[in-house]
């Protein structure tokens, strides 16, 4: 009999311990292209463009759309070879726009052939109300790409990707970065977004611990 009411006071510590963690999430999704204004050029001879972003909005729960989260997401091109649909990389070539569009090579106009990575970096959330956050990149999901064949990641990781043309292009699932695509053909594209997701990081109320507490100082004096 005491092992059975053991057992009921603890499933019920846990059912309450779960309510008392429940917590706020928040997701903050992006779209950009070249045309958006970069950070600065960085990398070898400046060979990499930085861009930076800012989301505010209410992430804490305080309700006052004052909390802050910002992220940087570097451009850089590079020369591949593809043997048996998987990517290599091989030596860095110069990342550039053309005011809208994502190019490569020292070619303002073009993606000419070569591989584009994207990587997220430097996240921070700065928020109004006390606590704990964890944010969480959930990948790159989508591109405007032209007619043609590309690639997705690199290695044993490749998968291919066949655009129609002229249209936002899902990806079959989310790229985590970096995000490396790389064109088969002079090809072009812009609109590349992702998202994240915010959330608290639950903490055991004051009241589910005392009742920890209690219960178990019932077990103590039960086995005494």
């Amino acid at each position: 009999m005491i092992m059975k009411s053991n057992i009921k006071l603890l499933a019920a510590a846990t059912t309450f311990l779960a309510f008392s963690q429940a917590s706020q999430s928040a997701t903050v999704a992006f779209t950009f292209s070249g045309n958006k204004t970069p950070q600065m050029a960085s990398g070898a001879g400046n060979s990499e463009i930085l861009y930076s972003f800012t989301a505010t909005g209410d992430f804490d729960g305080a309700a006052d759309g004052v909390d802050t989260f910002t992220w940087d997401i570097r451009f850089s091109a590079f020369n591949r070879t593809i043997a048996n649909d998987q990517v290599t990389l091989t030596n860095q070539v110069q990342a550039q726009t053309d005011g809208t569009e994502f190019n490569s090579g020292g070619n303002s106009t073009n993606w000419n052939s070569q591989s584009l990575v994207f990587a997220i970096e430097n996240e921070q959330l700065t928020t109004t109300a006390p606590g704990s956050y964890d944010y969480t990149f959930n990948g790159f999901t989508s591109m405007f790409l032209t007619a043609g064949t590309f690639y997705l990641g690199t290695g044993a990781d490749t998968i291919s990707l066949v655009s129609t043309g002229n249209s936002v292009d899902t990806f079959a699932a989310p790229q985590l970065s970096p995000l490396v695509i790389t064109a088969t053909n002079s090809e072009r594209n812009r609109q590349l977004s992702g998202s994240f997701t915010i959330a608290a990081v639950p903490e055991p109320s004051s009241t589910a611990l005392l009742g920890l507490g209690g219960i178990a100082l019932i077990l103590r004096h039960r086995r005494a």
